[in-house]
């Protein structure tokens, strides 16, 4: 490996180090925030109405959910930035349908295109949490509707692109966008671990020399693509 080669894997390892950091320093200090200002309510005052102590009892039980899903996502983060790629081939119908079962989301695939090619050489570990993510998030958006989804593979070997394809696709080639962009359109979504998870999917496939772009609003039509770059 060239200097220049170590220093892009250098300043990829940085910036997903610096993630992890702003996670711990401000993320998750929102539901820890959250249950420390409620159990000090409950502790301060004595006089609080039943109903009322279920209702904050409830917030608690909410944001340690919360804080535990987010703590879970960086840890199953750290492990995928640790370890190298699989070198096994992946097969992205069969990793989409077993994510529609584990996740118990309400799907069609493929609802318009056609079947993608059973194998191919990209990690499947870090594709599961990428797609995971970007399929909860669009599951919570679109509430009790069916997602209609599609994947559409790249015409080129180098890089590898995988389009994830939510609802109907745009007549012409959509620009994407980062994460931070394309949570500013999750109004619907109330529940932000999907998005964190989201977040550190970009970080990961940065960290491998790749990209994440999304296009579309959750639930309605939207899109999600990653290149990676061949394996030598």
């Amino acid at each position: 490996m060239n200097g220049s080669s170590e220093s892009a894997v250098s300043d990829r390892n940085g910036a997903f180090l610096e993630r992890i950091r702003r996670a711990l320093a401000h993320d998750l200090r929102t539901p820890l925030g959250t249950i420390a200002n409620y159990a000090a309510i409950l502790e301060y005052h004595g006089d609080a109405k039943p109903a009322d102590v279920r209702v904050f009892a409830g917030r608690i039980r909410q944001s340690a959910v919360r804080a535990a899903v987010m703590l879970q996502h960086m840890t199953d983060a750290l492990v995928l930035s640790e370890r190298q790629p699989s070198e096994a081939t992946t097969d992205p119908a069969g990793l989409i349908r077993a994510l529609i079962s584990e996740m118990a989301v309400h799907a069609r695939f493929p609802a318009r295109g056609e079947e993608p090619p059973s194998r191919l050489p990209v990690d499947s570990d870090l594709l599961a949490f990428t797609w995971r993510a970007f399929l909860a998030v669009n599951a919570e958006a679109a509430g009790d509707s069916a997602l209609d989804l599609d994947i559409e593979i790249g015409d080129t070997d180098d890089p590898i692109t995988l389009d994830l394809w939510v609802g109907a696709r745009p007549p012409e080639t959509p620009a994407r966008v980062g994460s931070t962009k394309f949570f500013e359109s999750t109004v619907e979504v109330n529940q932000p671990e999907s998005c964190f998870a989201l977040a550190l999917a970009e970080e990961l496939i940065r960290l491998r020399g790749g990209e994440m772009g999304l296009w579309g609003r959750p639930g309605q039509a939207s899109s999600l693509r990653v290149s990676f770059p061949a394996r030598r």
